[in-house]
């Protein structure tokens, strides 16, 4: 039995489908879906915004996706103002689906605790690949260690699996001097291991060059952590004034700050933030999106 059989016969026409991942967005599942209603969540278009960012083949795969997904979908749905902005780029105005920004959100924690270290843990967060920047940190790391005794270097954590086309980075993460010293790689973490090293760290570091949304920033701030991120327009559309903005490129403002940071601590740095994302405000967007 084929898969419009299959849904013809198990799915009556009034259903929707929700598509929530960039998974399955082809013309065979479209066609065997109609005439039910197509919703589609689209994290980001970076493969096409940012091709330097992504695998090759990735690219016109990407392309076809969205292409097909404009000419069926009722509505698409993401992230940010951002993304929807990069979305509606994509298409014709006059034969654009509508667009619909619904923040993800976070899960409810438990109140963050008191950082007790003797000086500041900076955490780094996300797969190791070029968007992410990781170079520009370990280039400040290898500064700070010509600059000051070993005794006063601070660690710094890396959070995340090695993703594909950055191998100098690799290389200098095996080699590193500063390797299991001050410097750590902890791979990936499930959920609960990565937020109990989020509260035993004091600051985020997060430099990417371009990002859909950016979840970390927002778990560290609900961790407590003071948030050093890239100054790129998602990050002020969602952060607000509760980060501190640096530019990408250049590693200088990033360690003038962790200094400042070390020998002044992070307290007060950035406004709290009292309005982040949460799941109840996203599925009545949703649902509001879907009733129309």
């Amino acid at each position: 039995m084929g898969l419009s059989d299959m849904i013809a016969r198990h799915v009556p026409e009034d259903a929707v489908y929700l598509n929530v991942g960039h998974s399955n967005l082809a013309q065979t599942v479209f066609d065997a879906v109609k005439p039910r209603r197509i919703f589609a969540y689209i994290h980001d278009v970076i493969p096409l915004s940012h091709p330097e960012y992504a695998r090759p083949k990735a690219i016109p795969r990407f392309a076809t996706k969205l292409t097909q997904l404009g000419a069926v979908a009722d509505a698409i749905l993401t992230n940010s103002e951002v993304s929807k902005q990069a979305i509606c780029d994509r298409y014709d105005a006059s034969r654009a689906p509508p667009c619909h920004v619904l923040y993800p959100g976070l899960i409810d924690r438990l109140k963050p605790q008191i950082s007790a270290n003797q000086k500041p843990r900076f955490l780094m967060i996300g797969t190791i690949e070029p968007r992410k920047n990781h170079g520009l940190i370990l280039d400040i790391w290898a500064d700070l260690a010509r600059d000051l005794p070993s005794s006063e270097l601070p660690e710094l954590h890396i959070v995340g699996q090695r993703g594909w086309a950055d191998p100098a980075v690799f290389e200098r993460l095996e080699h590193d001097p500063l390797r299991n010293r001050v410097i750590f790689e902890h791979g990936p973490l499930s959920d609960d291991v990565l937020w109990d090293m989020m509260q035993g760290n004091d600051v985020l570091l997060f430099p990417s060059f371009v990002e859909g949304f950016g979840y970390p920033p927002l778990e560290a701030l609900q961790a407590g952590m003071t948030c050093l991120v890239s100054d790129i327009p998602v990050h002020r559309e969602i952060l607000k004034t509760s980060a501190i903005f640096l530019s990408p490129l250049d590693p200088q403002p990033w360690k003038t700050q962790i200094k400042d940071i070390m020998l002044n601590g992070s307290v007060g740095l950035a406004s709290p933030m009292d309005d982040i994302p949460n799941w109840k405000d996203h599925f009545r967007a949703l649902t509001a999106v879907i009733s129309e």
